[in-house]
């Protein structure tokens, strides 16, 4: 059986035993868009990831629309700004 992974957990099938570790963001939320300067508590989720310009920038969901490349190893990750959970990537 291939195990199925959920987006921002991954699944432990060591001893045949399942165990969910959830991935945070470490340290405070950013406090604003590194593109536009929006508050990122103003809405529900950011996104630390990669600009189609090269450089690295915690973004809101609309310049990560814009100008972002991407989730994933290498492209971004999209985090939850109330619970700090990572949501993909």
């Amino acid at each position: 059986m291939i195990p199925k992974f959920t987006v921002g957990a991954v699944l432990d099938f060591k001893n045949g035993t399942k165990k969910v570790t959830v991935k945070k963001w470490i340290g405070p939320i950013p406090k604003q868009c590194d593109i536009c300067r929006k508050k990122l508590a103003d809405g529900k989720t950011f996104v630390d990831g990669k600009t189609r310009m090269g450089a690295w920038a915690n973004m809101c969901p609309s310049c990560f629309t814009r100008v972002g490349v991407g989730t994933g190893t290498g492209r971004g990750q999209k985090y939850c700004t109330k619970t700090n959970v990572k949501l993909e990537g």
